[in-house]
C-alpha cells in the first residue's frame, strides 16, 4: 500500500517538527524519519492497529506513536493508506474522517 499524507496532516506534523526544533534539530529530524520509519511497517499491515477512536468506520485506525496519535484510513481501492491527521493530548478539533 502507497502512503498518502493529507494537506492537514502534513501541516500538523511541519508545526510539531518546528517545535521539537526549536529545542533541538536533530531531535525534530530524528523523530520525523522514525515516524516515516514507523508508517512504512504499517504499508504491510494496516488493520494492525487500533480501531479510530475518532470515527466509526472499520477502515479508519489509529497509531500511536511517541504520545501522538495518527488517524489515517484505509483505501483498498486504490491500495493507498491516506494520513489523515496527528496530535498530542490535544483532541482533533473539527476532525472529518473523509
Amino acid at each position: 500500500m502507497n502512503i498518502v499524507a493529507s494537506e492537514l496532516f502534513g501541516k500538523q506534523l511541519a508545526e510539531i517538527a518546528d517545535f521539537i526544533a526549536q529545542d533541538s534539530p536533530s531531535r525534530a529530524a530524528h523523530f520525523v524519519e522514525s515516524l516515516g520509519t514507523r508508517l512504512a511497517l504499517v504499508t504491510n499491515h494496516p488493520f494492525a492497529c487500533r480501531r479510530s477512536i475518532y470515527g466509526d468506520r472499520d477502515d479508519q485506525r489509529d497509531l500511536i506513536f511517541k504520545g501522538y496519535t495518527i488517524v489515517y484510513l484505509i483505501v483498498r481501492a486504490k491500495n493507498e493508506i491516506v494520513l489523515l491527521q496527528i496530535f498530542a493530548q490535544n483532541l482533533p478539533e473539527g476532525f472529518d474522517s473523509a
